[in-house]
């Protein structure tokens, strides 16, 4: 089993519950559980901001599908400024979910490394 499955956690959770686990193994494996559901929280905001993303993009294209529908009728300038400057937020939000999904997935490597780290060598000594 590895710490990345998904039943790692849980099972970790339950080992440091028993009554047989001694005080240095219970401090070693305290952080990696921490930093485990760290990481758990950051892949939820993660997809939470990707699926913010895929909806911000339908609503964009079909801002554009919009746009490129009035661009002959002379009469709709004011509903085109409008649709434009929808886009242009659209976009602008865009580009700021992205750059959180990036500093995210930054934060989420950071975390695997430091639990790489603190596994590295690691062992169970029962009391």
């Amino acid at each position: 089993m590895s710490i990345w499955d998904n039943s790692a956690s849980q099972l970790l959770s339950t080992f440091i519950k028993a009554k047989n686990v001694d005080e240095a193994t219970l401090n070693k494996l305290k952080p990696i559980i921490s930093k485990r559901q760290e990481i758990a929280n950051i892949d939820r905001e993660i997809g939470n901001l990707k699926k913010q993303q895929r909806e911000l993009d339908q609503r964009a294209n079909q801002t554009r599908q919009n746009l490129e529908a009035l661009k002959k009728d002379k009469a709709a300038g004011k509903l085109r400024a409008r649709l434009s400057k929808r886009l242009d937020g659209f976009t602008k939000d865009g580009d700021k979910l992205g750059r959180r999904v990036v500093e995210l997935t930054s934060q989420r490597l950071e975390r695997k490394i430091e639990i790489d780290e603190l596994v590295d060598g690691l062992s169970f000594q029962a009391k």
